[in-house]
């Protein structure tokens, strides 16, 4: 009667197990949704640099990569080229000019 009982006990055991891994495996994927836009939006907990910044890394990458590297950055390029260039090489053929 022992081994019976051990027996039913250990497929109870068994059955409870199975509950508990339903439950994880249910709930595991949100928790890892739920941890992975946690660390793309607020905090970047796997960063390798500890010198680079941590905190909204994705706004960073948008205002500051996007917004005024790849935007501000055309820009200034080519009001150098065709306003600043062009005065200082005006200024430096009158300067010459002058002197003869």
């Amino acid at each position: 009667m022992r081994g019976v009982s051990c027996l039913f006990l250990s497929n109870l055991n068994d059955g409870w197990w199975l509950r508990i891994l339903n439950l994880i495996s249910f709930r595991m994927p949100v928790v890892t949704l739920g941890l992975h836009i946690f660390m793309a939006l607020i905090y970047d907990l796997d960063s390798p640099d500890p010198s680079r910044n941590r905190y909204l890394v994705m706004l960073e990458a948008i205002l500051w990569n996007i917004g005024l590297q790849g935007c501000v950055q055309p820009l200034a390029a080519l009001f150098v080229a065709f306003v600043l260039c062009p005065v200082i090489s005006l200024t430096v053929l009158t300067g010459e000019l002058h002197c003869l």
